[in-house]
């Protein structure tokens, strides 16, 4: 395989999963660009003040940082609506090229704002602390 075939090999790999059009592709990888040299604390803000949370968003992200360790359903019921994972994956999903630099090795790509613990047999969730300190400073929490 040449080098170009290689090079598009590996941009392919770093997409997130489901289609992405070429110019949502394009876009992403501008993004990337843009993070490569930042702290992730700072690529969450940038990323963040880019693309502010919708208002969904902004309620499961205030009701993990209210409420660390909040289980799963009890972050359904602060949030009001059963979305509450799939909005979660869509914090970084929408903004994925900010993130992309630290998603390598993650079970899933939320991680890089939400810490997950199931090991008492039920799901619970905290913000990381680059998401608790970038979200202060963006004045959302």
């Amino acid at each position: 395989m040449g080098q170009l075939a290689e090079a598009c090999e590996r941009e392919i790999a770093s997409r997130p999963p489901g289609k992405m059009s070429t110019g949502d592709a394009v876009k992403h990888a501008d993004w990337a660009e843009k993070t490569r040299s930042m702290t992730l604390q700072s690529a969450i803000e940038y990323a963040f003040a880019k693309l502010p949370p919708r208002y969904y968003e902004s309620s499961v992200i205030r009701a993990i940082f209210h409420h660390p360790g909040i289980a799963y359903s009890e972050l359904v019921r602060e949030h009001g609506s059963e979305d509450a994972a799939l909005v979660l994956g869509h914090c970084v999903y929408d903004r994925y090229g900010y993130f992309r630099h630290w998603t390598d090795g993650l079970a899933r790509m939320s991680d890089v704002l939400f810490a997950r613990d199931d090991s008492e047999g039920r799901v619970r969730y905290c913000l990381t602390k680059e998401a608790t300190e970038a979200f202060s400073a963006l004045r959302m929490i």
